[in-house]
């Protein structure tokens, strides 16, 4: 009877080259599922047993500090200390509720968890102040960045083209209104001519 032969990749057994752990792609997705799911179950479980064992450490750790605090002080029979943390306390839950009801207030109603979506490269052509040709050669080139001290970036590209752009990271507000002034001056050349 002849022996059928497959092709089988040689496994190096110092480099562990050839391994089925570094070729995920002849697992069968079967497989793949069940390990993942194994590991995941396994997580589950694994933290279930722990949350016992945590729990118990926090009432141990509670218990010391309430001994070294409140009995062996004398806190039972001293009001004040229960005045004090009280009114800690009490700030510190009017100050959440404080901030709830300011969330809740500003943001009735809108949905913040929605993405802002993709920036357009004419938005960023915009934004930084350079031309859609100069955007256009910057997302097929591999650039070089650097920051002059006049709030400007130098872009080189690998086809050694040079591009000027306005930055201004830590005063937006002024970056905004350089290009306001800038279409406005724009605005009166162009209807002056």
């Amino acid at each position: 009877m002849k022996k059928r032969t497959r092709d089988r990749s040689r496994v190096d057994l110092e480099t562990g080259e050839g391994l089925i752990i570094q070729r995920e792609s002849l697992l069968s997705p079967l497989r793949k599922a069940g390990q993942y799911g194994w590991g995941a179950a396994s997580w589950l479980v694994m933290v279930n047993l722990l949350r016992p064992v945590l729990a118990g450490l926090l009432w141990v750790a509670g218990e010391e500090w309430a001994r070294r605090t409140v009995f062996s002080r004398e806190g039972l029979r001293n009001p004040d200390f229960f005045i004090r943390y009280s009114l800690v306390i009490l700030g510190i839950f009017l100050a959440f509720l404080g901030w709830n009801r300011y969330n809740y207030l500003r943001f009735r109603g809108t949905d913040r968890r929605q993405p802002r979506g993709e920036c357009e490269s004419y938005e960023l052509a915009r934004y930084y102040d350079i031309g859609m040709e100069d955007m256009e050669a910057l997302v097929r080139a591999d650039v070089e960045i650097s920051f002059n001290p006049d709030e400007s970036i130098v872009i080189e590209t690998d086809s050694m083209r040079k591009i000027t752009a306005m930055y201004a990271p830590l005063r937006p507000q002024a970056h905004l209104a350089r290009l306001k002034a800038k279409e406005e001056a724009a605005k009166v050349y162009v209807e002056g001519r």
